[in-house]
């Protein structure tokens, strides 16, 4: 990677696997990833953020187009290396920005309380770049225990669909509140905590959900705030 590349990742990386869950799930743990992961938190603190949809609870600002180029370079092959992948006749990489929570918990719609996929398609990969400290917590994995599911496969999504939907008719909604740990829904089969210039890549089909700290985390600064970089790459 040429040095010029403000956003350059470094040359030595150590790729840590954790296997999660029964179903056997691959996470991937960089650290150290980028050789001056300040300058995307500098970026970020000069971009202005939007809100980005009703399942991500805070802000979103495009990543620079010079971190996507260094991310597939030296990322791709490490993937491959780690997951059976398709013959791929096309890579994709999408929705790359800086996020940022800005939701405190009283205002979380339905969707946000609960551990989430990304989507059901299994050659396509959430990849994530802390930009903040360990205070911020991270990223947990989970069981649901109604269907015993940790990945929701094309096969599976319209069953965990149907059985959420009516445990929630039955039961009521889950509290207004962000996932920490294990409760009637859901049980935690892994994490992976926050770690400024950590990056941290598994299927976009496993269950998982942002640990928050809510006393820190629901913050619009950059430079204070959980600041995150989230890519997905998509093979096919």
């Amino acid at each position: 990677m040429t040095t010029n590349n403000p956003y350059s990742i470094n040359e030595e990386l150590s790729v840590h696997t954790s296997i999660v869950g029964i179903e056997e799930e691959k996470v991937l743990i960089i650290d150290n990833f980028l050789t001056n992961p300040d300058a995307l938190v500098d970026l970020a603190a000069s971009q202005t953020f939007t809100p980005y949809s009703t399942q991500y609870p805070g802000i979103k600002s495009p990543a620079p187009a010079e971190y996507t180029k260094a991310l597939l370079h030296r990322l791709v092959p490490i993937i491959a290396n780690h997951y059976e992948l398709p013959p791929r006749q096309h890579l994709e990489c999408s929705n790359c920005s800086f996020s940022l929570v800005t939701l405190p918990e009283n205002d979380l719609n339905l969707i946000q309380r609960a551990p989430h996929r990304d989507s059901s398609y299994p050659f396509q990969f959430a990849v994530l770049l802390y930009l903040c400290d360990a205070e911020h917590g991270g990223t947990s994995f989970y069981r649901h225990n109604l269907t015993q599911f940790e990945t929701i496969s094309p096969a599976k999504s319209a069953i965990y669909d149907q059985v959420c939907a009516e445990d929630i008719a039955s039961n009521g909604e889950p509290e207004a509140r962000y996932q920490q740990e294990s409760d009637r829904r859901y049980d935690k089969i892994g994490e992976v905590d926050i770690r400024f210039n950590r990056l941290v890549v598994y299927r976009s089909w496993l269950l998982h959900s942002a640990r928050i700290n809510p006393g820190k985390s629901v913050d619009a600064n950059p430079r204070t705030g959980r600041l995150t970089l989230n890519s997905f790459l998509i093979f096919s």
